[in-house]
């Protein structure tokens, strides 16, 4: 049934679902990080989101250039 539905929708149709449904993960995700990390600062969430999704060699290129930047 949920097949049908999903087929007989456009592509725009299906994209925005898509969209949307990103989104939300994405807020369920940062929440999670901010439960297990609520000392961390914003930066340093976003640095563990990266982590999380891409890796440490990413997250560290980040940090790396952050510090770079400051000093």
């Amino acid at each position: 049934m949920q097949m049908k539905a999903v087929g007989a929708m456009t592509v725009e149709q299906r994209i925005a679902i898509w969209e949307d449904t990103q989104e939300e993960f994405a807020i369920m995700e940062a929440a999670a990080m901010r439960r297990s990390h609520p000392s961390f600062n914003d930066y340093e969430i976003l640095v563990e989101l990266v982590r999380a999704r891409y890796g440490d060699e990413l997250a560290g290129k980040i940090v790396a250039k952050s510090d770079a930047i400051s000093a």
